[in-house]
């Protein structure tokens, strides 16, 4: 595991032979969750010869200290990445949002004026905690107690909440 940004690789050894080489790093956010572009190219066991330059865009979470691996997205081949390129070109001109993001913002405004909102992923509403515990009375019977006690847990239980899958996902996207 990696202390720093600085220390994060995509460079792979198996057997003590380097098959995944990184060419370069960028560093696209920093902080908890930290996303870096890998340019890269692996070795093709059967040929011995490194293989064409991809693109791997990595998300890492801080945690205790260490980041680690999340998720991937891999851009494996250069007709891939134009399209990426241009897609990105069309929606952000180089100071700013162009015509056609802009026309998105405005549709999606005057979708929400009308009233025609995005449906939200359905969620559980946490259950307020119960005040201090009071002491369980001794009751008679070992049924009484194990009752009591079967009480007592459900009262600590930590209710679910159903976050519709998107409770780890990272705050920023």
């Amino acid at each position: 595991m990696a202390a720093t940004i600085e220390e994060l690789s995509v460079n792979f050894f198996d057997d003590g032979r380097l098959v995944r080489r990184e060419l370069a790093k960028e560093v696209v956010a920093k902080g908890t969750w930290a996303t870096v572009a890998f340019l890269l190219q692996e070795l093709d066991r059967k040929t011995n010869e490194w293989g064409p330059p991809r693109v791997s865009v990595v998300r890492y979470k801080k945690s205790r200290g260490e980041y680690r691996f999340q998720s991937r997205f891999n851009i494996t081949g250069e007709k891939q990445a134009r399209t990426i390129i241009e897609t990105l070109e069309k929606w952000f001109a180089a100071k700013g949002p162009t015509a056609a993001v802009r026309a998105a913002v405005k549709a999606a405004d005057e979708r929400a004026a009308r009233g025609e909102l995005p449906e939200a992923p359905p969620t559980r509403a946490r259950a307020p905690r119960p005040a201090a515990a009071k002491p369980a009375a001794k009751s008679a019977g070992a049924a009484g107690a194990d009752a009591d006690a079967d009480a007592d847990a459900d009262a600590d239980a930590e209710p679910e909440i159903d976050t519709g899958g998107h409770g780890d996902d990272p705050p920023d996207f």
